[in-house]
Formats: structure tokens, C-alpha cells, sequence
């Protein structure tokens, strides 16, 4: 329980930092020129993998070793690498430049993120689905003129884990799991006495491609048919 409520404080503090960058980035960010031939919104949808360092102990689903009966239980791997999808905010833009001579002014510099992780491309543990909705995260990173983005993120997913007791007791690999004086052959992944969702916070980077969502409608300038 004080390790979900950290989390919660976590994610109620990121939220607050989000919410401060986006203010700051639409008092100072540099507006975009009316003049420019294509203004890019600052918000855009993002696409990209990614990989994450998993600072708490995982471990593998429980098995049985067949020949003496006993549970064995393994640790998971401390990386894991994801599909991402999300939202991504530029507030600040700089204008470039083009081989013609004429000028592109876009979103580019610091940016935030927020986004899924709903693929899994390589499990921390066998108990992590492959498909996860509750694998989500925020970030800060650099956007870059070419609609490529460097972002340093801070993850959350949930995994079905053994509790505390299970793994103390059996960690040794030694001893079997009896029912009534019997050596079970097998475990109930869904037995809440002995397995439970653990929410897992992480930390890595990803590199995203933007699209534009959303367009401006800039007026022309009559004044210059």
C-alpha cells in the first residue's frame, strides 16, 4: 500500500511539473511568425519505442521442478522495451531556412510528452502480457526540425507478482508448495493468496516520430496577393 501511494505522489507531482512547463512554454515560447509559408501546431501525436530500466526486483512466474517437487522462482529482467504511442507538446518554434530561400517555421526545442506503452516488445518477466492499457508514462526531451524527438521518461505498468511471503519462503528453491500434506504440481495464477497486481515504476528513454494532429488556420495576407 505506501509503495502505490508513493507512486500516486509521483504522478500528482509530474502532473504538476507538466502543467508549470506547459504554462511557462506558452508565456515565453517564441510565437510563430505570420509571415512563415507553414506553421506546425505545438501539439502532435507521437509514435516511437523505447526502453526502460526497471529499478525494482521482478520475478518470473513460480514453477515446479519436476524431479523433487520444489518451487522454483526466478528474477525477471531489469529491461523492458516498448511500442509507444502518445501526445507530445513543443512550445517554442524556430524558423528555418529552405533550399529556395523561403522560410519553415516549426515546433522544435524542449518538449513534453505523455503516452502508452500498450505493445511489449521485450518482458521484464513472463507474467508482463504482451498487450498492456495500463503501461503509460510522461516525458520531457528535444524535439528536433525533422519531426524527430530524444525523450527521457518516467513509466508505470502493472505485473502480476508473488506477494512477500511466497517469495521469502520459497526463494531458496528447495522446498515444495504442499496443499493438505500434497506437492502441487502447478500454480493458480489468479489465487489472491499467493499472487497480487504490483504497480512498477520506471525510468528510460525513447525515440519518437511526430505527426501533426492539428492544423492551424492562418488568414492570408490581403495586403500581398
Amino acid at each position: 500500500m505506501n509503495k502505490v501511494l508513493k507512486t500516486i505522489r509521483i504522478g500528482k507531482v509530474l502532473l504538476f511539473l507538466v502543467t508549470g512547463l506547459i504554462s511557462v512554454g506558452n508565456a515565453y515560447g517564441q510565437p510563430a511568425k505570420k509571415n512563415a509559408e507553414d506553421i506546425t501546431q505545438r501539439i502532435n501525436f507521437i509514435v516511437g519505442v523505447g526502453a526502460n530500466y526497471i529499478p525494482t526486483v521482478l520475478y518470473q512466474n513460480p514453477a515446479i521442478n519436476k524431479t523433487n517437487n520444489s518451487v522454483l522462482i526466478e528474477k525477471g529482467q531489469r529491461i523492458k522495451t516498448s511500442l509507444n504511442f502518445g501526445i507530445v507538446y513543443t512550445p517554442y518554434f524556430r524558423t528555418f531556412y529552405q533550399s529556395d530561400g523561403s522560410t519553415k517555421t516549426v515546433p522544435h526545442g524542449i518538449s513534453i510528452s505523455t503516452f502508452i506503452n500498450p505493445l511489449t516488445l521485450s518482458k521484464a518477466t513472463d507474467a508482463q502480457p504482451f498487450f498492456n492499457a495500463l503501461d503509460f508514462g510522461v516525458g520531457i526531451g528535444y524535439k528536433f526540425a525533422a519531426d524527430f524527438l530524444i525523450m527521457g521518461t518516467v513509466e508505470w505498468f502493472s505485473v502480476n507478482q508473488p506477494k512477500d511471503w511466497f517469495v521469502n519462503e520459497y526463494q531458496a528453491n528447495n522446498k515444495p508448495f504442499l496443499i493438505n500434506n500434497a506437492p502441487q504440481q502447478s500454480f493458480d495464477l489468479t489465487d489472491s493468496n499467493i499472487f497480487r497486481n504490483k504497480t512498477v515504476t520506471t525510468f528510460g528513454f525513447k525515440f519518437c516520430y511526430a505527426f501533426d494532429i492539428v492544423k492551424n488556420v492562418v488568414k492570408p495576407d490581403k495586403s500581398n496577393p
